[in-house]
């Protein structure tokens, strides 16, 4: 894993410095950052960015309504995000997608939400780089507004913890505390974004550290 961070490259020449590392934050409008103030400079993907610094290069690749369940018009891998996600070969993919797959109308249980989000694992993986893919737990929804059901989002948090891929559990960071989470109980709004770019970037300092 190509992890290199901020106090690793601080003291080296530029003409020595590494690549750029790419990432790609993958979801609806969560990773989109529908209800944040100034989302550019506010959803997560920007806060992430923030936080990495020199080195890193953080696109947000989220798209409002879209599901990991394929068949339908929002389908993610129907997109043109998901194809520009694709051409932009990243290193690290952060995927999460499930909100929307919990409505009635799309819903079409655990085992297809389980073919799908790993078709589309799969689609990363298949980039000749084969980069790292980090799974984001969908937040809790804490109503049911535009039908969003929690009880299948802990379904798929299920799911994606029985995955063979790093996973982080954005549900157990929302569910306590609703200051994160917009007045429509499913958006987190800016401190809830600040704190899930605060935890994949704890998760990454994690992974970036040596072994003894």
């Amino acid at each position: 894993m190509r992890f290199l961070f901020l106090a690793s490259v601080m003291l080296l020449p530029l003409s020595v410095l590494p690549a750029t590392i790419k990432i790609a934050c993958i979801g609806d409008s969560i990773t989109y950052g529908q209800r944040i103030a100034d989302r550019e400079e506010n959803c997560y993907p920007a806060k992430l960015q923030q936080l990495l610094g020199i080195g890193y290069e953080v696109k947000n690749f989220g798209v409002i309504g879209t599901t990991a369940q394929e068949g339908h018009w929002k389908s993610y891998n129907r997109t043109k995000s998901f194809k520009d996600s694709l051409a932009y070969e990243p290193d690290i993919v952060l995927l999460m997608l499930g909100t929307n797959d919990t409505k009635d109308r799309y819903w079409k249980g655990e085992s297809t939400y389980r073919k799908d989000i790993q078709h589309i694992i799969d689609s990363y993986k298949a980039l000749p780089n084969a980069p790292e893919v980090i799974l984001l737990t969908p937040p809790k929804a804490f109503s049911s507004s535009f039908h969003i059901h929690d009880a299948s989002i802990l379904k798929e948090r299920e799911i994606l913890t029985t995955l063979p891929y790093a996973v982080i559990d954005i549900y157990a960071i929302m569910e306590k505390d609703r200051s994160f989470i917009s007045a429509d109980g499913i958006h987190p709004n800016g401190k809830g974004a600040e704190y899930i770019a605060k935890a994949i970037f704890k998760y990454l300092c994690r992974e970036a550290k040596p072994e003894a």
